[in-house]
């Protein structure tokens, strides 16, 4: 007995140590889809965009928001090219920038020359009304203090977090996205199988509910006294029956002490 606890015990440690792992992965592969198919969507490298994302965190601001900052970007480019005369052309032009040259960077060095712009004006006001132009004012009250510090000190933090992280090579993004794929395939799989399940257990259940209600709804109908016959019958059954099952078992704990008394004489 003592064998097959400890097997027992050995198993379901082994199970809850094995859902843990996968618990684990599905955590780390989901956040990476996310972050690999944002990066891919604004045609970042991984690397640079979890770098940026780390910056922000060093500030206080949410690593999530990087993408919705890439876009406001996006947008306030392209409301620019569209109105030369327009808000957002006018305060690309109060920042010296070109906005030709600067729809032709990508995102990531989009930001970096924004905030260098903004990190050369004097100005403190000014500056927090454009970052509140640009951004809106959630967002751009938290990237008041990440818009002083210069590009310098944002680019140090890229390569801080280069460090202590270490390269994201193409492989890990593929195997981390092939996990994502492969549990998201087996979710809907288990999903289907589940059904088939249910289906058939609904299909032999249903006439037994039905019985059921119609025995109940027969119970409820009767009168009165009948009803309080049948539960007082009923209870007194499941008292019996209970009493049975603990004589039997004190009746087995009996017969062991006498096993055990007689060994010891």
């Amino acid at each position: 007995l003592k064998e097959m606890a400890k097997n027992a015990l050995q198993a379901v440690a082994s199970f809850v140590g094995f859902r843990k792992m996968i618990s684990w992965l599905n955590e780390i592969s989901a956040a990476m889809d996310k972050i690999v198919k944002t990066a891919r969507g604004f045609n970042i490298l991984t690397s640079q965009f979890m770098g940026l994302q780390f910056a922000l965190e060093q500030f206080g601001i949410e690593g999530e928001s990087l993408g919705r900052i890439f876009a406001k970007i996006q947008k306030a480019i392209f409301d620019a090219i569209r109105s030369p005369t327009g808000l957002q052309a006018t305060i690309f032009q109060g920042l010296g920038l070109d906005i030709d040259k600067l729809a032709a960077q990508n995102p990531d060095q989009q930001l970096l020359t924004i905030f260098e712009a903004l990190n050369n004006l004097q100005d403190a006001g000014l500056r927090t009304g454009l970052i509140m132009s640009l951004f809106g004012d959630r967002l751009g009250i938290s990237l008041t203090n990440l818009a002083a510090q210069g590009t310098d000190a944002i680019q140090e933090l890229i390569d801080r977090f280069q460090h202590l992280h270490g390269p994201v090579s193409d492989n890990m993004i593929q195997a981390m996205e092939d996990w994502q794929d492969q549990t998201n395939e087996l979710s809907k799989a288990w999903g289907g199988f589940k059904l088939a399940i249910a289906t058939t257990l609904s299909m032999a259940l249903t006439p037994l509910v039905l019985v059921m209600t119609e025995i109940i709804a027969a119970f409820n109908s009767m009168e009165p006294f009948l009803r309080h016959l049948i539960v007082n019958v009923g209870t007194l059954a499941a008292v019996v029956i209970a009493l049975a099952a603990a004589f039997k078992m004190l009746s087995v704990v009996f017969k062991r002490g006498n096993g055990i008394l007689a060994t010891c004489i």
